[in-house]
């Protein structure tokens, strides 16, 4: 019963995950755009910025349209259907949405605003990366004190076989 509603639960959590991908990376892209048209103005923007948070999928809507379009309905996709680790998957799409938000809105820049918005957006990205990359790491090192406590468990068992005589299987002593 427990893999059932894993299984259900996955049905659930794939789509909110890519949401969120879409969400963060849109977000990242659009406040790279507001701070570099902030160099020109800079009081005008800031006052922009929380509708900006709320509404950031929205920046998808530019001249690129169609080619998002397909990237959202690809990246829905791929991550319904994958089978390997969602993090890799999250991190990549949202950094891909968040180039595709700024390449969008970069007719509103110029010059040195220009410069200044792709500076925030490899901030912006390094950070998302950062940021995923720190959470596998944790996630792994959580699961290595688990693998660790089994390991400890096995030798235990295959010590107290052999003292009662049963032949066990040693992974290192084999031939193959």
């Amino acid at each position: 019963m427990e893999s059932v509603s894993g299984g259900c639960l996955q049905v659930v959590a794939r789509p909110l995950l890519f949401i969120s991908s879409v969400w963060v990376g849109s977000m990242a892209g659009g406040m790279a755009i507001g701070a570099g048209a902030a160099i020109s103005d800079p009081l005008s923007h800031w006052s922009v910025i929380p509708e900006a948070l709320l509404m950031a999928p929205l920046f998808l809507l530019s001249s690129w349209f169609i080619l998002n379009f397909i990237l959202v309905v690809a990246g829905l996709w791929f991550f319904i259907r994958t089978e390997r680790d969602l993090t890799t998957w999250w991190r990549n799409s949202a950094v891909l949405f968040s180039l595709m938000v700024v390449l969008g809105g970069r007719s509103m820049v110029d010059g040195w605003e220009e410069v200044a918005m792709w500076t925030c957006w490899m901030i912006g990205t390094a950070v998302i990366v950062a940021a995923v990359v720190f959470i596998e790491r944790w996630q792994s090192n959580r699961r290595a004190g688990e693998l660790a406590h089994i390991a400890a468990f096995n030798a235990q068992r295959r010590a107290e076989m052999e003292s009662r005589g049963i032949a066990t299987f040693d992974p290192e002593s084999s031939d193959d």
